[in-house]
């Protein structure tokens, strides 16, 4: 996965008033990246 780019991703249920089931998302990451990671964004 890049930045950018767009993934559709499963959301776990929630009793509470969060959204749940599958969403899309982008990939968000920095360009200074001391340890691999890759944060998602969900919409």
């Amino acid at each position: 996965m890049a930045r950018g780019d767009v993934l559709l991703v499963a959301l776990p249920a929630s009793n509470r008033r969060e959204e749940q089931g599958t969403r899309p998302a982008i990939a968000v990451q920095t360009d200074v990246v001391v340890s691999p990671m890759l944060m998602v964004v969900p919409n």
